[in-house]
């Protein structure tokens, strides 16, 4: 990097980017998802939320080692998780399929579900089954 750039709206000048490869280089252990977390955390790259901006920070890692200037460690496959099991509920069975207008259904109420409640066990279930 010769000069100041933009990259995933941060400006990063040689410096920078030279002292980003050296912290890097000091953790090698560090997954790309940690560096990505401790950069936020180092940089105080928050969003509106006070939450960290590491997806962002990951892209803007991965376009620098895009463009040369920089290394990132090599992906921890290993450490990825498979996929989830599907849930099962004992007592459900499929619905049967029909349809109806509207004004011969209801009437219909949409209602907050709870976290942790049974219906949000439900709510979780019928996401994962029709979504």
């Amino acid at each position: 990097m010769e000069a100041q750039e933009r990259v995933q709206g941060r400006w990063l000048g040689p410096e920078e980017n030279l002292w980003l490869q050296a912290w890097i280089d000091e953790h090698p252990l560090w997954s790309r998802k940690r560096i990505a977390r401790e950069l936020c955390a180092h940089w105080q790259w928050l969003d509106r939320r006070g939450r960290i901006k590491d997806f962002a920070a990951r892209s803007f890692l991965l376009k620098l080692q895009a463009k040369g200037c920089l290394r990132l460690p090599p992906l921890q496959e290993h450490q990825r998780r498979g996929p989830r099991a599907k849930m099962v509920k004992a007592d459900w069975s499929p619905p049967l399929p029909w349809s109806a207008p509207l004004k011969e259904v209801g009437p219909v109420a949409v209602a907050p579900v709870e976290a942790g409640s049974a219906e949000a066990g439900w709510w979780a279930f019928y996401l994962e089954q029709f979504h």
